[in-house]
């Protein structure tokens, strides 16, 4: 799908996520920057989706206000997810061929300092970040669902 027209509250992603879970701009939320200093609101969508009973679940890193990023300056309520796994890219892959490689691919990505490669990826794409925080959430629902939460 191609976006020809895409918009998004802030070009930073800590206000837009912040956006994203309070319907509010980033200005009327507080966060402007990738740490902030106090968020100006106490309920997000999660707050609301708990509240009428929705098991919340987040897989991956928690990059919203409620996760300071500079050592005291936000002091971050309690992260009210049901179920929060972390960030999966963060621990071994549990593919042992893609582990394997995975140092390797670390060292690529490290080497591109967060720009873009003008190559494909010469690694598979279930090392990349999108493709390990999908595949952990698809295994936690399936584990919820056995579990019957």
């Amino acid at each position: 799908m191609r976006f020809y027209r895409a918009y998004r509250s802030s070009p930073v992603c800590l206000p837009a996520r912040c956006s994203f879970l309070t319907g509010r701009f980033p200005g009327a939320d507080g966060p402007k920057a990738n740490y902030c200093d106090q968020a100006r609101y106490e309920r997000d969508l999660v707050d609301v989706l708990n509240a009428a009973g929705y098991t919340t679940v987040l897989v991956g890193k928690d990059h919203t206000y409620r996760q300071g990023y500079r050592s005291g300056q936000c002091p971050a309520p309690p992260t009210p997810y049901d179920h929060w796994d972390g960030d999966p890219v963060k621990v071994a892959h549990p593919d042992p061929a893609l582990r394997a490689v995975q140092d390797e691919f670390e060292r690529w990505m490290e080497d591109l300092a967060h720009c873009i490669s003008e190559e494909p990826t010469p690694f598979p794409m279930g090392l990349q970040q999108p493709a390990r925080v999908v595949d952990c959430a698809i295994e936690l629902l399936k584990s919820l669902r056995r579990e019957g939460g």
